[in-house]
C-alpha cells in the first residue's frame, strides 16, 4: 500500500488555507477476484437494462447494479473484508479510532465511449467520512483528486490516480474529484463506496426501510 499526503504550505496568517488531507492507494488484483467482479457487474447491468439502451444508465440504476444479496457469494465478500483491511491501515496511518459503528454504501459504474463523471464530493458535512474506487477495468483514464478548498478555482488535481485494473483507492468523502473522458471503444467499470457514520443521513433512511435504494444498497460494515 502507498499513502499519498497533500497539504498546505505552513500558514503565515490565522486566514490562511490549513488542509491535510491523505490518500491510500493499492494495487488488489492479486488479492480479489477482479476479473469475476467485473462480469458480475456487467451481467448485472445487462438485467437491469433489458430492453433498455444500457448507455442510458440511471443514477438509481447504478446502485441498483451492487445489493445487498451480492453480500452472500464469496468473490464480494472477500472483497468487503479487503476493503475494511484498507480501513484499518488507513486510521493507524492516520492515528485515527475508528467510530463505534459505520455504514456501507457500494455501487457500480460503468463509462463508456464519451462518459465520463463530472466533479462531485461523496459528501461534505459534519458526518462525512471515508470514500473509495476500485477499477475493474485497465483504460487510459484518470481520477483527479482536487483540494477542496480551491476547486472552484482550478481543476488542477492535487493527485491523480491512473485507472488501472486492480487498484483500490480511499480518500475522505469531502475530497472533490472527476475523472477523463472515455474514449473510442474503451468501457470503464468501477466499484465506488462510502463508509460513513451512525448519524449520517443515509443510515436513517435505510433504518426506515422504505426507499428501495437505501434499503437494498446499505449494510453494516463489521470491524
Amino acid at each position: 500500500m502507498k499513502i499519498i499526503n497533500f497539504k498546505s504550505r505552513l500558514p503565515l496568517t490565522s486566514f490562511s488555507p490549513d488542509y491535510n488531507y491523505f490518500i491510500v492507494e493499492n494495487n488488489i488484483n492479486n488479492d480479489v477476484k477482479i476479473d469475476d467482479i467485473l462480469s458480475l457487474m456487467l451481467s448485472r447491468e445487462k438485467e437491469l437494462t433489458k430492453n433498455k439502451n444500457p448507455k442510458d444508465l440511471t443514477p438509481i440504476n447504478r446502485y441498483k447494479i451492487f445489493n445487498v444479496d451480492l453480500l452472500e457469494k464469496e468473490i464480494i465478500s472477500t472483497l468487503i473484508d479487503n476493503i475494511k483491511k484498507h480501513l484499518d491501515y488507513y486510521l493507524k496511518t492516520t492515528n485515527e479510532m475508528p467510530p463505534d459503528n459505520l455504514w456501507m454504501q457500494v455501487w457500480c459504474n460503468i463509462l463508456r465511449n464519451n462518459q465520463r463523471i463530472e466533479i462531485h464530493q461523496h459528501g461534505a458535512s459534519e458526518t462525512s467520512y471515508l470514500s473509495g474506487n476500485l477499477c475493474l477495468t485497465d483504460n487510459n483514464t484518470k481520477t483527479n483528486y482536487i483540494n477542496p478548498q480551491t476547486y472552484f478555482k482550478t481543476l488542477e488535481p492535487e493527485y491523480f490516480s491512473e485507472n488501472k485494473k486492480g487498484v483500490l483507492t480511499m480518500f475522505p468523502s469531502l475530497l472533490p474529484h472527476y475523472t477523463d473522458k472515455v474514449d473510442n471503444d474503451e468501457i470503464r467499470v468501477t466499484i465506488s463506496f462510502d463508509i460513513f457514520i451512525e448519524k449520517d443521513i443515509r443510515k436513517k433512511l435505510w433504518d426506515k426501510q422504505e426507499d428501495e435504494l437505501f434499503k437494498n444498497n446499505i449494510f453494516k460494515l463489521k470491524i
